[in-house]
């Protein structure tokens, strides 16, 4: 059945980023909604076309942190998020990100986005 709709919020403009608490926040079932029409969003998607980043560098500086805070808006029940939980968490990613050299520790860090 290929009657689902798709969320698909982007990240792909290097312009002014929007709050980390903001991105966090995003409810992808609009209000309004029936409880047929929550049960066709099946899933949602966080985009980020690249043809105007540089290099894979600056790909990942733009989406770290953005790209937990959308997974897990996918995954979590929207009355279940705790935005204090989930920045302690992001620690052990960019720890990861820094050791697996997706990102330099010295242009970004969880603490720029707050």
């Amino acid at each position: 059945n290929f009657n689902h709709d798709r969320i698909t919020p982007g990240l792909e403009y290097d312009f002014e980023p929007i709050p980390l608490e903001k991105a966090y926040a995003f409810n992808p079932i609009p209000e309004g909604l029936t409880m047929q029409e929550q049960k066709q969003i099946i899933g949602i998607g966080c985009q980020m076309w690249g043809e105007w980043i540089p290099q894979v560098e600056d790909m990942y500086r733009m989406i770290y942190p953005y790209w937990a805070a959308h997974a897990e808006t996918g995954w979590t029940d929207n009355k279940r998020k705790n935005y204090n939980r989930f920045v302690r968490s992001m620690d052990y990613f960019l720890t990861r990100w820094i050791d697996k050299n997706y990102i330099n520790s010295h242009n970004i860090g969880i603490k720029q986005h707050q």
